[in-house]
């Protein structure tokens, strides 16, 4: 859990920045599921700072989505509708099949081969039973995706994108038997054989697809059920998606 104390040195302006740095990697590692209550005095202790910048840095958290204020009991990490859950989805699926295609023409083999440590060293940190390192790791892959793709628009829309994702599956890395789990690690490894093979349709369609997979266990492991057929949006008519999770 979090130990993490911040050296705020001779910059105090620096230190809500460096604060927002530790909680977003906190966040990553799947230590704050959707639901928990996040208190402002519990982690200027933690951290070892004064109370402005992590009050700061909530402040960002809350403007990027992940926590929610609530009268009378400060702030929790928000928690998921089916519509919102599934928008998130949806958003990530378009979004990483997109940086996918563009990784395939612009990763160098380098890079590549870099993706390829990160998703060895998943493997081992699941082979360990390490599931916030695995976790952890994860979001680097996909992130690294999101800079080989060479675009900043992207990866910008990426990186906020995945400070809500772990929030949404934190506790099913930690309750989750391993066979989703390895299903994840052969959709990583299909993801870079199509990279290797320069192949953006390939890379696209293989990235939209581990997202659907993703989103049907979220979906599933959460509960989440659509509300009455009356409530939802009518299907696209121009979609030719046949698994529209």
């Amino acid at each position: 859990m979090e130990q993490t104390k911040l050296a705020v040195g001779r910059r105090p302006q620096a230190a809500p920045d460096r604060v927002y740095a530790v909680l977003v990697e906190w966040i990553r590692q799947g230590d704050w599921p959707a639901g928990r209550r996040v208190v402002e005095t519990e982690l200027s202790r933690r951290l070892g700072v004064s109370a402005t910048p992590v009050r700061e840095a909530l402040r960002r958290l809350e403007a990027d989505g992940v926590l929610v204020r609530e009268p009378h009991s400060g702030m929790r990490v928000r928690t998921w509708t089916y519509e919102d859950a599934e928008a998130l989805y949806e958003a990530r699926q378009t979004l990483e099949g997109k940086v996918a295609e563009l990784a395939a023409w612009r990763a160098t083999p380098s890079e590549l081969d870099h993706l390829a440590s990160l998703m060895a060293a998943q493997e081992r940190a699941l082979d360990c039973n390490d599931r916030r390192e695995a976790q952890r790791l994860d979001t680097d892959i996909h992130l690294a995706m999101g800079r080989y793709a060479r675009s900043s628009v992207l990866e910008q829309l990426l990186d906020k994108v995945w400070l809500l994702v772990p929030v949404l599956r934190a506790t099913i890395w930690e309750r989750d038997d391993l066979t989703y789990l390895d299903h994840m690690i052969g959709d990583h490894e299909l993801l870079l054989h199509c990279l290797r093979n320069r192949s953006p349709r390939a890379a696209r369609e293989a990235a939209e697809h581990h997202v659907r997979r993703a989103w049907e266990r979220i979906r599933k492991a959460n509960r989440l059920e659509p509300p009455p057929s009356s409530d939802r949006r009518p299907p696209d008519p121009s979609s030719t998606d046949a698994d529209p999770l």
